[in-house]
């Protein structure tokens, strides 16, 4: 077993059981990854004794790495992702209950809507959002709007 060099390769493959405890099943980078400069650290492991010190123990800290498949200990370098950068947050709590209400209007057909969405997005396009921005946006208006459609009236509108 050699000594661990801080690559990140047990924490990025699968998140450690802390992890998942603290943060939930869903979680693929553990927010407590750091990366100093010149390794990967555990947050976690760093707390003051006796927290620390017991995270210590229930991952090994110390007794090195036994991953034969390990590559990257002979590249230490940054491989936490960056987070995708998330639209501007226009969908507020009275734009939601507007949409909702927009949803539940069964004069409106679903082809008006669609066409409103889609001026819509070409709108906010022409505002300086991307195109992928603008389709999160609008895709987001479309689950609030649809959620709440009476299916009869999808099926009968459109």
């Amino acid at each position: 077993m050699s000594d661990c060099v801080g690559c990140g390769y047990c924490c990025l493959k699968v998140p450690c059981p802390i992890a998942v405890r603290i943060y939930g099943a869903g979680i693929t980078i553990c927010p407590d990854l750091q990366w100093n400069g010149t390794r990967h650290i555990c947050r976690l492991v760093t707390l003051p004794d006796p927290l620390g010190a017991e995270y210590r123990k229930d991952l090994s800290i110390g007794a090195g790495c036994c991953s034969s498949l390990n590559t990257w200990r002979k590249d230490v370098i940054n491989r936490i992702p960056t987070p995708e950068p998330q639209p501007k947050q226009i969908i507020t709590g009275e734009f939601q209950d507007f949409l909702v209400s927009l949803g539940t209007q069964s004069f409106i057909s679903g082809d008006a809507l669609w066409l409103t969405i889609w001026a819509f997005k070409k709108r906010l396009e022409k505002r300086g959002y991307s195109k992928e921005e603008a389709e999160k946006i609008c895709n987001l208006v479309n689950h609030y709007v649809r959620q709440n459609r009476n299916s009869m009236v999808e099926n009968f509108i459109g």
